[in-house]
Parts: structure tokens; C-alpha cells; sequence
């Protein structure tokens, strides 16, 4: 099996404001470390494999940069960070929560990091990257950091 499509994007440098509080936010992306066939859509924010079948192989990460509400290590608390894969605009493909996780040194910040997620693709299926997180202030304040360490979203496609 040979790889025939690999892409890792972030968002170089560029903070992405404005991050809904309580719901899913669409992580968008700036700049591409490398997008072998041209398969990841900066404008859109959607990688769509190869046209076949095949199967995928993802990673990923959401860093809440501002506003975020410390995350408590108490289970089931109001403060919950996710990054999540979707699959043809509804299908999460695995939830990495992130309950507890605050960088040492940083206040009001919270992270998310997804590893190796597998999936089996099939002809027009495309994916993206999703982030939930929740406001100190209560409002569609948060930020997601632009820093390309902290925010990215890569996949490499092999086919059948």
C-alpha cells in the first residue's frame, strides 16, 4: 500500500477570533507545510483524498489562545475542550476532550490534541477539523492560536 496523498496545514501565526462558546467552531487554516496532490482546500478548510478508496491516517491539535475557561480536573464540569475530525460534514470520526489540560505558565488557555486517528475512505468523502470550547466570559469570545506548533491538522492517504 502506497501513499498517495499527504498534507499537514496550520494557521501561520494567524489567531482565529471571534470562536463560538459552548459549540463546534470550523478551524480554519492560512498556510500549508506541505499539501502533496493539492487535496487539503485552504479556502474551505477541507481535505478530500484522492479520488478511490483507501484509508486515512490523522492527527491534529486546537490551542484556546484567549478566554478560555480554566479547565477544572473535577469530571464533568461546564469547562470542556475538544478537537474533533468530521466526516462528510456530520461524522465524527473520534473526540479527543480535554478536561484539566491547561499549559503550565499560561492562564486562560486550554489545548486539545488529537493522535493518530485511522479511517477507511471512499470516493468524495473530505474531512476537517472542529474545536469546542468554553468562554470565561460567557460569550463567542474565544480564540484559537495561530502559533503552527499549536493549531494544525495533517493526514497522509493510502490506496487500496
Amino acid at each position: 500500500m502506497a501513499a498517495i496523498s499527504a498534507f499537514r496545514v496550520h494557521k501561520n501565526g494567524v489567531h482565529q477570533t471571534g470562536c463560538l462558546n459552548g459549540a463546534y467552531t470550523p478551524v480554519t487554516f492560512s498556510a500549508a507545510h506541505f499539501n502533496e496532490g493539492g487535496y487539503f482546500d485552504l479556502s474551505t478548510g477541507l481535505y478530500t483524498p484522492p479520488p478511490g478508496s483507501g484509508k486515512m491516517i490523522f492527527g491534529g491539535a486546537v490551542w484556546w489562545g484567549a478566554n478560555a475557561k480554566s479547565p477544572s480536573l473535577a469530571p464533568y464540569t461546564s469547562s470542556n475542550f475538544v478537537a474533533k475530525i468530521i466526516k462528510n460534514g456530520g461524522v465524527a470520526l473520534r473526540d479527543a476532550a480535554c478536561q484539566g489540560w491547561q499549559p503550565a505558565g499560561y492562564t486562560n488557555t486550554a489545548g486539545a490534541v488529537l493522535p493518530a486517528v485511522v479511517d477507511i475512505y471512499e470516493d468524495g468523502d473530505f474531512y476537517e477539523l472542529k474545536g469546542f470550547g468554553t468562554s470565561a466570559n460567557g460569550i463567542n469570545d474565544l480564540v484559537i492560536d495561530g502559533n503552527p506548533a499549536h493549531t494544525y491538522f495533517c493526514g497522509i492517504c493510502f490506496a487500496d
